[in-house]
C-alpha cells in the first residue's frame, strides 16, 4: 500500500505548538506516511530552522502567511491560497493545529472536495478570557461538524469537545485523548547554589501568568529574602514585566532571560530548585514535561493537562487557579524541604513513563490510519 499523504497545517509556529509539529513530523514513519507542511512564518521567523529540518528529512514545505488575530481580509486571502494548495496536493488527510489554522484548514478541506480532517486545538481559544471567546466557540462548533477526528491533549480539552451544552458536542468516538510526549533523557542532578532559585519558564503573555508569578515572588521574598528568581521567556508582556520589576524593587532578586529553543530551556531548568507555573489556561505545556524529566519539582495551577499529569500523588504540587498564596507556600515548602523535593523528583520520574514521544507519535499515526480506513469504506457528507 502507498503511504498516506498527510498535510500538516499550522499558523501558531511558536512555543509548544511548534514543538509538537516538529516532533510529530520528524517522528512519523516515512514508510507509512508522506508528509507536507503548510505553515506561516509571521509568528516566529526562527521557525525557519524547523523548515530546514523538515526539508532535510524529505518533507515538502509550503509557506502561507496567516495572522493570529481575527483579520477578515487577510484570513480570506489565506483561505483562498490554502484551497488552491489543497486541490493541487490532493492529500489523504489534513491535520490542522491550533485555532486559526484549525478553522482555515477545515474550511479549505470542505471546499476542496471534502478531504478528511484531524484537528488538534492545543488549548481551545474559547477557554481563554478573551472578549472574543463567544465568537471562538461559535466557530469551533461550526467547524466541529466538519472534523473527522479531534485530538485532545488533556482530559479537560476532551470533555469540552464532547460537551453538547457548553462545548462542541462531538460524538465520543470522534475524539481521541493523546497527550504530548517528549524524548526524555536521564534525570539530572540539581545545581548546588548559594541561594535557592525558583523559576518561571514560558511565554510572557496573559495565558502563562507572569503577573501571578511576580505576586508569588513577592510573597516568597518577604518570607525568605535569600531566595532568587529566574524568569525565562519572551512575548507581548515582556515590557510590562520589566517595568513591574523596577517599580516593585524585585529587579534586585529576579533575573530575566530568553531561550530560543527547548535546549536552552532545559539548560535554564537545570539551575532551578523549583518551577512555578501559574497558568490561567493550558493544553498540555511542554515546559511541565521537560521540568519533570529534568528533576525539577513543579508547583502549578490545576488547569488543562497540568492537572492530568500532576494528579498522581507525589509527581508535583497543585493549586487552584489564582491561589497566589498557595503557590508561594508550596514553592517555599519545596526549597525548604529536601526530602519533599526528592519525593517529587522520584514521583515525576515514574509519571513521565506515560508521556513519551514514541507513544504520542504512534497514537496520532493510528488516528490517521483509522480515519483513512473509515473514509475508504464509507462515503461521508456534511450538511
Amino acid at each position: 500500500m502507498r503511504p498516506l499523504h498527510i498535510v500538516e497545517v499550522l499558523e501558531a509556529t511558536a512555543g509548544g505548538t511548534r514543538r509538537h509539529l516538529r516532533d510529530l513530523v520528524l517522528g512519523l514513519d516515512r514508510s507509512r506516511f508522506r508528509l507536507t507542511v503548510i505553515a506561516s512564518l509571521a509568528r516566529d521567523a526562527d521557525f525557519g530552522r524547523d523548515i530546514d529540518l523538515f526539508r532535510m528529512a524529505g518533507v515538502a514545505v509550503h509557506l502561507l502567511p496567516m495572522k493570529r488575530r481575527i483579520a477578515p481580509l487577510a484570513d480570506a486571502v489565506a483561505l483562498v491560497r490554502l484551497i488552491r494548495l489543497v486541490r493541487r496536493l490532493r492529500p489523504d488527510i489534513i491535520h490542522a493545529h491550533s485555532s486559526k489554522a484549525g478553522l482555515l484548514a477545515r474550511l479549505a478541506a470542505r471546499t476542496a472536495g471534502g478531504v478528511p480532517t484531524v484537528y488538534t486545538p492545543h488549548a481551545f481559544a474559547f477557554l481563554s478570557d478573551s472578549p472574543w471567546r463567544g465568537l471562538y466557540l461559535a466557530c469551533e462548533r461550526w467547524a466541529a461538524r466538519r472534523t473527522g477526528r479531534l485530538i485532545a491533549v488533556s482530559r479537560e480539552e476532551r470533555d469540552w469537545a464532547c460537551d453538547g451544552v457548553r462545548g462542541l458536542g462531538l460524538p465520543v468516538d470522534r475524539v481521541r485523548l493523546i497527550p504530548n510526549g517528549i524524548e526524555a533523557g536521564g534525570m539530572q542532578p540539581m545545581t548546588d547554589q548559594t541561594h535557592p532559585l525558583i523559576g518561571f519558564v514560558g511565554r510572557m503573555c496573559r495565558q502563562k501568568g507572569p503577573d501571578l508569578f511576580l505576586a508569588v515572588a513577592r510573597r516568597i521574598h518577604a518570607a525568605r529574602p535569600d531566595v532568587r528568581f529566574l524568569m525565562v521567556g519572551d512575548g507581548p508582556w515582556l515590557g510590562w514585566v520589566e517595568g513591574r520589576l523596577r517599580r516593585t524593587g524585585l529587579d534586585a532578586c529576579v533575573l530575566l532571560r530568553t531561550a530560543r529553543d527547548e535546549i536552552e530551556v532545559a539548560e535554564h531548568l537545570l539551575d532551578l530548585d523549583a518551577l512555578v507555573m501559574p497558568s490561567r489556561w493550558e493544553g498540555l505545556p511542554y515546559t511541565l514535561l521537560e521540568a519533570m524529566a529534568s528533576g525539577v519539582p513543579v508547583v502549578a495551577t490545576a488547569v488543562g493537562g497540568i492537572a492530568d499529569v500532576l494528579e498522581t500523588e507525589g509527581a508535583g504540587l497543585l493549586c487552584l487557579f489564582g491561589d497566589v498564596e498557595g503557590l508561594a507556600v508550596r514553592a517555599l515548602a519545596v526549597v525548604n524541604d529536601r526530602e519533599l523535593a526528592g519525593r517529587i523528583r522520584a514521583g515525576a520520574r515514574v509519571r513521565m513513563e506515560g508521556y513519551t514521544l514514541r507513544q504520542m507519535v504512534e497514537r496520532i499515526a493510528a488516528v490517521y490510519e483509522d480515519l483513512a480506513e473509515q473514509e475508504n469504506g464509507v462515503t461521508h457528507h456534511d450538511d
